[in-house]
């Protein structure tokens, strides 16, 4: 299994990781590919980088690439505002959560994202 599909523990985010890398790149054994340098995030942030809002859910989700790369921003001094939710606390929240505004995380996402705007503008 691709390094990159390991990053997550649930099969099914691994097996879309997996098929997506695949569809992009056009092969199957893309991990290797020269293009993945120029894919990496980490491998692009500077001092220039923009301050940045990070959120994602907290089940079948990217939490913990989120987490990562929001401690890679803050060690090179980036400015980062995160939003992640514990799950004992706020119950198991699906990746794009945010869209549901008819929900408590929905709309705490939403209010958090136009304060992080109107600081960054």
């Amino acid at each position: 299994m691709p390094a990159l599909a390991k990053m997550e523990t649930s099969k099914e985010v691994q097996d879309f990781m997996r098929t997506t890398g695949w569809a992009y790149f056009g092969k199957k054994k893309f991990e290797t590919l020269p293009e993945m340098e120029i894919a990496s995030i980490y491998k692009h942030v500077t001092k220039d980088y923009p301050p940045t809002f990070i959120t994602d859910g907290n089940t079948a989700s990217f939490e913990e690439q989120g987490k990562a790369l929001a401690s890679t921003l803050q060690n090179k001094g980036i400015p980062v505002d995160t939003l992640f939710f514990d799950k004992n606390i706020s119950g198991e929240l699906a990746h794009e959560f945010q869209f549901k505004m008819n929900t408590p995380a929905g709309e705490e996402a939403f209010n958090q994202v136009l304060k992080f705007l109107n600081e960054n503008k």
